[in-house]
């Protein structure tokens, strides 16, 4: 059994808008595929993992190869659901990604074609349409200054919670930021301008109104003046501050495929404060949405409500080169080292996310609580696997669940 590493073209990483009827594949391909019922046994590929599986596999084989090594790529003409499970029963990492315009599932790199096409033949006892395709790892025209090399955005005007509800009924992974200093949700970034029309066409359906725009088009620009929260009458309840990092002009990381740490942390303390809610504790957001607030309001907050526990919640950032570095930090001062413990080996055991660790740290915020006080570090926006899982919706709803299982296993 040959091994295979499996890494992400970033040159080709999108939020995976998959609509089917925007690929140009044979219909009959995913009918004939979802029919089968008891497909034949096969034996998963051994892989090399980018990272290590567990705290208790560390070590990455040091044959691997360098992503410069590879020549070639085997993908999987399709990117439905049920064909994306049928690939994983043979290579467990496959994922979606954008080739030459069209969705697909790659399967793997390679640096010989002998080893793609052992692997493309154990795909094809699934009666999948494949194809090894040369690894072209040349910039594309905008690489001097986008890295990813997305020429396009799709957005959609608006932010409420009933659009966004509609809206990722046909883009699960569209998310809310700040373009031009309106707030929009974010329907993906494309390489081509017909890729993002044919996911326009669709949303047309919802009767929404749509825009594609350049990429770089008025990013991060906006200011939100901050306003003064009005804290809640306590009742007696144990109390949660619960603090989504940045906001407004203050986008905090960016990193794969233009996601925005400020989003991303406030959809997550969202659902951490809708959980606890709905768990009998008292939980309170230092920002409800898109605004800059500067770090003493946030401590002030907690300390004015005489906070039983103040929980911060950031992504993590490190250069675009580094896509290999994925994982979960948290960080205390003083008294929220229990609490930091709690809530990260929560995080890690129920999402599987990389464990870097527990430390102590001098953040402000921290420093300036007088109650047990944490950051959470959720993944690397720069990081290919904690970028996917961030921007999956259904994701950072696991990442929630896990924070606010940590917390209440903590006041428990």
């Amino acid at each position: 059994m040959m091994t295979v590493m499996l890494v992400t073209d970033l040159m080709t990483f999108a939020h995976p808008v998959m609509a089917e009827n925007s690929l140009r594949i044979r219909p009959s391909q995913d009918r004939s595929n979802s029919d089968r019922s008891n497909p034949e046994p096969v034996e998963p590929v051994r892989v090399i993992p980018n990272r290590p599986v567990s705290p208790s596999n560390p070590v990455t084989p040091p044959s691997a190869p360098r992503i410069e090594e590879f020549k070639y790529r085997l993908v999987v003409q399709s990117s439905s659901d049920n064909v994306l499970r049928q690939v994983r029963q043979v290579v467990p990492d496959a994922f979606r990604t954008m080739v030459e315009g069209r969705w697909v599932i790659q399967a793997g790199l390679f640096v010989e074609q002998t080893e793609a096409e052992a692997v493309q033949q154990q795909l094809d006892r699934l009666n999948l349409e494949t194809a090894i395709l040369p690894f072209d790892r040349s910039p594309t025209r905008s690489s001097r200054t986008n890295p990813s090399g997305f020429q396009y955005r799709l957005v959609v005007q608006g932010s409420s919670d009933s659009l966004l509800r509609q809206v990722r009924q046909m883009v699960p992974d569209a998310f809310r930021t700040t373009i031009d200093g309106q707030r929009v949700i974010q329907a993906g970034l494309f390489v081509e301008q017909s890729e993002a029309e044919a996911i326009q066409r669709q949303l047309s359906r919802l009767d929404v109104s749509t825009r594609i725009l350049d990429v770089n088009y008025g990013v991060a620009t906006a200011t939100v003046n901050p306003m003064p929260i009005r804290p809640p009458v306590r009742d007696g309840r144990i109390l949660v501050v619960v603090d989504p990092g940045h906001g407004g002009g203050d986008p905090g990381a960016v990193g794969i495929g233009g996601i925005h740490e400020a989003d991303i942390v406030l959809d997550i303390a969202q659902e951490v404060v809708a959980l606890l809610d709905e768990a009998g504790l008292q939980a309170v957001l230092t920002r409800q949405d898109d605004r800059e607030i500067d770090l003493q309001p946030r401590v002030d907050l907690a300390e004015s409500l005489n906070a039983d526990l103040f929980v911060s919640i950031h992504a993590n950032s490190i250069s675009m080169s580094r896509p290999d570095v994925n994982g979960v930090e948290t960080y205390y001062y003083d008294s929220g080292g229990s609490l930091a413990s709690t809530i990260h080996n929560s995080l890690v055991n129920s999402t599987g996310m990389e464990d870097r660790g527990i430390h102590q740290a001098r953040f402000y915020v921290l420093t300036r609580t007088s109650m047990p006080a944490v950051l959470v570090e959720v993944g690397f926006v720069t990081g290919q696997d904690d970028a996917a899982r961030l921007s999956n919706a259904t994701q950072r709803n696991r990442i929630a669940q896990a924070i606010a299982q940590g917390i209440l296993r903590y006041v428990r």
